[in-house]
């Protein structure tokens, strides 16, 4: 290429793709805004949102002499990798974010709408924004690390290592804050069976013991030694009441402000905090709504696919033999959550983490959905529920037997899709994490809890503020 001919490029900087062309000016031309290469003048055509941060990249790139689209690629990739110039562009970006709902550009197939803002959120344009804010008065001293990942990834036992080599951390979580709800709501609604279950049961002050008693019917309940049989048969009526009446009224952003409340005040207090979610976007909503600042240490916890559903079945069988039925995971919803923290590659230097195929994922599924069927089956009240549900949404002239498999295809679907076999024709998929920007990915198949815990108690070099 030279001097006389157009340039059309795009480049990716921070996980956002940046397109532009240089159209070739007459040399007389006095434009403030044009861009001179070896003496020629050329006009920037670009996104508006885009201008300034393209702008600054090109000002900061030597442009004589250049003699091809690659030279000019190359060159504004040795820019990119500046040090120096990472701090000087990330001011400059913030001016170029686009709405958090708009997809990024120079993808295959757009994000989600999800995805699309955890993207927005992490970029560290937005960090640095965060950071300029004086808004932003309240603020966490001691770290918080989040893991990320789906159900029956390892994140518990990873979270126990963890804690044993930093004893001076604080666990909190999702799972946590919404059992502790639960309780209060049950409390709220049914005070006087409350007060009879917490002094029937052994270790009722413990909040999953207290939810095993009513959720848990199939497990025999752990009595106090003082009960008698006519307490017994109180306990009883109280559950039932419980669970057939109960109403939880809070919504996941409650349950993340809650969560982000005890963090924050871990963090004020120079306590470090560790947790666990599927999707860290709800916490960093509220650290916007809230005017937090916390600095977040993030780490993306990952099981191959064909891995789950025989961690699901050895997990199920130890938890029934321990009499722990909290930790009881049935059904295909894992399968869900694995697709929604890793789908199909859609960038060229996308990290592939595993290549799937679609007779392993339609096998699996189908497994997993059997368990789930013949586990609902045992507890008849649940059953007739989702029986019930099924009838509204597929029509009650249907038997039995063709709800149940018209929910099956409809649930295959739905992760074929999700996983990126959009089309029978695909066969394989190479998979990535949706997250672009994550301190550590931890492959919990390989690494043993004590060698990624001993991993995540190194600090990083650079923390994501939120």
């Amino acid at each position: 290429m030279t001097s006389s001919d157009d340039f059309n490029m795009s480049f990716s900087y921070e996980g956002r793709s940046y397109d532009f062309s240089l159209k070739k000016e007459s040399i007389d031309s006095s434009s403030s805004e044009s861009i001179v290469i070896a003496g020629q003048r050329y006009k920037l055509l670009t996104d508006p949102n885009e201008s300034a941060v393209i702008r600054e990249v090109l000002k900061a790139t030597s442009l004589d002499k250049l003699t091809s689209s690659k030279d000019l690629y190359d060159r504004i990739k040795v820019t990119l990798t500046s040090a120096h110039f990472s701090d000087k562009i990330n001011q400059v970006s913030i001016k170029g974010l686009r709405p958090l709902a708009t997809p990024l550009r120079g993808l295959e197939k757009p994000l989600d709408q999800q995805t699309a803002l955890m993207n927005t959120i992490l970029q560290r344009s937005l960090i640095t924004q965060f950071q300029d804010y004086q808004s932003f008065t309240t603020f966490g001293k001691a770290e918080a690390t989040v893991i990320v990942g789906h159900s029956t990834a390892g994140k518990s036992t990873l979270i126990r290592a963890f804690l044993q080599k930093e004893p001076g951390a604080v666990e909190e979580g999702i799972d946590k804050a919404l059992r502790e709800q639960f309780v209060k709501q049950v409390e709220k609604q049914f005070p006087h069976e409350f007060a009879i279950i917490k002094g029937c049961i052994q270790g009722g002050e413990d909040d999953v013991a207290f939810l095993n008693a009513i959720f848990a019917p199939e497990v025999l309940p752990k009595y106090k030694e003082s009960v008698i049989d006519d307490d017994k048969h109180k306990f009883t009526a109280a559950t039932d009441k419980i669970r057939k009446g109960v109403v939880f009224q809070f919504s996941d952003a409650q349950i993340n402000a809650i969560l982000l409340d005890k963090i924050l005040d871990n963090s004020q207090k120079g306590k470090q905090t560790i947790f666990d979610v599927l999707q860290i976007d709800g916490i960093f909503q509220q650290c916007l709504a809230k005017n937090v600042k916390l600095p977040f240490r993030i780490a993306l916890a990952y099981c191959p696919f064909q891995k789950l559903a025989e961690r699901q079945r050895i997990r199920n069988e130890i938890a029934m033999k321990t009499n722990t039925p909290n930790e009881i995971r049935q059904g295909v919803f894992l399968f869900h959550q694995f697709a929604d923290l890793f789908g199909p590659k859609q960038r060229q230097d996308d990290l592939v983490i595993e290549k799937l195929n679609r007779d392993l994922v339609v096998q699996t599924m189908k497994q997993g959905f059997s368990e789930e069927v013949a586990y609902n089956k045992k507890n008849p009240l649940d059953h007739e529920k989702w029986i019930k549900s099924l009838k509204a949404e597929f029509g009650s002239d249907l038997s039995e037997e063709d709800l149940i498999a018209k929910e099956m295809d409809y649930q295959l679907n739905q992760l074929l899709e999700k996983l990126g076999f959009t089309s029978a024709e695909i066969q394989t998929v190479e998979l990535t994490p949706r997250i672009q920007n994550y301190h550590y990915l931890l492959d919990l198949s390989v690494l043993s809890p004590d060698q990624a815990a001993e991993i995540l108690s190194k600090k990083p070099c650079s923390y994501h503020f939120v």
